[in-house]
């Protein structure tokens, strides 16, 4: 039996002076590492889906009234001049909203307002 215990330890001896045993235990660990970064990964949604849900209460109102309406179009112009000031005082948004256009859109969609505006103030 202690021939064994002798033998045992000269083979650990020779393996930790050797080398051997610092790739074992690193390679061991590095496997051990990798299948618990495998097992801790959580699992990841492919694909969402969309339901439409409707309402069934017929009390529900579907119409804005003429003052619901008219401040919409004053909130939306508004936003409107809040994200122009932004984007002038941010060059490089400036010159992102230059070559997209944003400006021409904006024009259009505060043209598109005000004649819902005045058409909405002529009733």
């Amino acid at each position: 039996m202690q021939l064994f215990r002798q033998a045992g330890r000269l083979l650990i001896y020779k393996l930790n002076t050797t080398g051997i045993m610092k790739q074992v235990i690193l390679t061991t660990s590095l496997f051990l590492a990798m299948g618990a970064a495998g097992f801790a990964q959580e699992k990841k949604v492919s694909t969402m889906k969309i339901y439409r849900v409707e309402s069934k209460t017929p009390e529900q109102k579907t119409e804005l009234t003429k003052e619901e309406e008219l401040k919409k179009c004053y909130d939306l112009l508004e936003a409107l001049d809040v994200k122009e000031a932004w984007i002038r005082s941010n060059p490089e948004e400036l010159k992102v909203a230059e070559e997209s256009g944003w400006f021409e859109d904006a024009a259009k969609t505060r043209a598109d307002v005000n004649a819902r505006i005045k058409e909405l103030e002529s009733k």
